[in-house]
């Protein structure tokens, strides 16, 4: 199988998920049908292992060791039966991975940005320091995105598809994480009150469909001006006030769901000083704040990063100077959270389970985040770029080491 035929980006009719010219999300019935061209893991290399309280698949090592593999969160919201979920949960299944992240979920229906709102490019950067975009996706390493935070209607027929969905991934031995994003209200009469409401919503329509793991999404970069003011998507450099959102989201998981997992999702917390580094501080106070009151904590999948156009006839700088980046570039300060994350667990005796996403597009850099003792490794660009990505790991040399 060529490297261009493992590729999940572009044109359905080339065996992709989503096309450039027409954008992510303007797909209709997707009807994909693209699994069958992927390869199994060797079956001595499969097992499960509990994670969080139900058995999911995982890669073992020749050691026994295990690593469980799986998509993070980004693109996955069509729910239908041969929609793009259900397709790369098959995927997946060849490779022995465990965990399927929807996209972000809202209480109320919203569209993409306006086209053109995604662009690839292969980590090059100019001498100002910005991203280099292109339209293409062939041989680029990474994407970059403007989607805003589409959602779809969590209406009660997408409600009783995204419990079937479950049900369906459970018997492949996966478990499907719902990313959840509050919506404030615009201007400023949104109150403190109005945002936990919304919340709440958020994990009584889960509930409802009889999800069981779901992620605060505290990290989305993409989200219009005019809620800045009320917070949407920047808890993450906000300690009490996520801290005040999870504990609220878990006593209303207690009344509606006792059994569900609740996570957050976190991006990278530079210094004032340095965009690069760490702000460890910050990430201290941020943890002990939500640390009691979840299970699991996801970093990092997307950073907002300066572009400028390349040579391929992208204008997306032209119209977006700054948007959020995935794949190789995000592999340094996604690595820097999950070290940070796990060392603190350990230090702190916390509990919560540490999903690292951010760049994992190779053997060296899944290892990496393996290294760094994450308990999951989740990849969406580098699944995207390679729908092989997790059999190419376990046939590496990489895949043998010993963390």
């Amino acid at each position: 199988m060529s490297e261009e035929t493992k590729s999940l980006w572009g044109p359905r009719e080339q065996g992709g998920m989503y096309d450039p010219a027409v954008g992510p999300f303007d797909q209709g019935d997707m009807n994909l049908d693209f699994s069958y061209r992927f390869g199994d893991v060797d079956a001595d290399k499969r097992t499960e292992v509990d994670f969080l309280g139900t058995e999911i698949n995982a890669l073992r090592k020749a050691n026994g060791s295990t690593v469980i593999v799986g998509v993070a969160p980004g693109l996955l919201k069509d729910i239908d039966g041969d929609g793009d979920i259900d397709e790369m949960s098959k995927v997946l299944d060849k490779q022995a991975g465990g965990v399927v992240y929807t996209g972000s979920l809202r209480t109320m229906k919203t569209d993409a940005s306006d086209m053109p709102n995604l662009a690839f490019h292969d980590g090059d950067v100019d001498e100002s320091g910005k991203l280099a975009v292109v339209n293409d996706f062939a041989g680029q390493e990474g994407a970059v995105n403007h989607f805003g935070v589409h959602s779809p209607d969590l209406n009660e027929e997408y409600l009783d598809e995204l419990g079937r969905t479950k049900e369906i991934l459970e018997a492949r031995g996966q478990i499907l994480i719902a990313s959840l994003l509050a919506t404030p209200y615009q201007g400023s009469e949104t109150t403190m009150e109005d945002y936990l409401g919304d919340w709440e919503m958020l994990v009584y329509n889960m509930a409802k469909a009889g999800i069981n793991y779901v992620d605060l999404n505290f990290a989305n970069p993409h989200v219009p001006s005019a809620y800045a003011n009320a917070c949407e998507g920047a808890q993450f450099k906000m300690p009490e006030m996520a801290g005040k959102i999870v504990a609220h989201c878990r006593e209303v998981a207690n009344r509606v769901n006792p059994n569900m997992k609740i996570g957050v999702n976190l991006r990278h917390v530079h210094t004032s000083e340095d965009h690069d580094v760490l702000d460890e501080e910050v990430m201290r106070a941020l943890v002990d704040n939500v640390a009691p009151h979840v299970d699991f904590i996801t970093a990092s999948n997307t950073d907002p990063t300066q572009l400028v156009d390349g040579d391929l006839g992208s204008n997306f700088a032209e119209i977006h100077p700054t948007a959020g980046v995935s794949g190789k570039p995000l592999h340094a300060k996604a690595l820097d959270m999950v070290r940070f994350l796990t060392s603190y667990r350990r230090d702190s005796g916390y509990e919560y389970k540490v999903l690292a996403t951010g760049g994992a597009v190779d053997p060296e850099t899944i290892q990496n985040f393996v290294e760094a003792e994450a308990d999951a490794v989740l990849s969406m660009t580098g699944l995207y770029s390679n729908g092989e990505l997790f059999k190419d790991y376990s046939e590496s040399p990489k895949f043998e080491e010993v963390a």
